[in-house]
């Protein structure tokens, strides 16, 4: 119906809000690295990036994880997902320095 024509449009303008923002940071992190305008528009394009992800696929995880636990372990099951969420995060944050040196 219309509900799903409305959420697959909004999924798209999302995609393409990424995709879009991928490119430009792309494009800006190609040039010359002493050029601060340049690195402000990286961290522009980071931000419509999370911006985008945000109002597409971002929030999808945790509706589902409110949906396939029940009532009663809904709260344990969802505040340990969000512990696990972060520990990965951290995770991902203090090994990307060295692994991308070691590259």
């Amino acid at each position: 119906g219309s509900i799903s024509a409305v959420g697959i449009g909004g999924m798209f303008l999302s995609s393409v809000g990424v995709t879009a923002a991928l490119i430009g940071k792309a494009r800006a992190s190609a040039h010359h690295e002493d050029d601060w305008s340049l690195n402000w528009l990286s961290v522009a394009f980071v931000l419509c990036f999370v911006i985008a992800f945000e109002l597409g696929p971002g929030p999808i995880p945790w509706q589902i994880g409110a949906e396939i636990f029940p009532e009663h372990a809904r709260a344990a099951a969802m505040s340990a997902a969000a512990a696990l969420n972060w520990v990965c995060n951290a995770a991902v944050g203090l090994g990307f320095p060295a692994m991308s040196s070691a590259l």
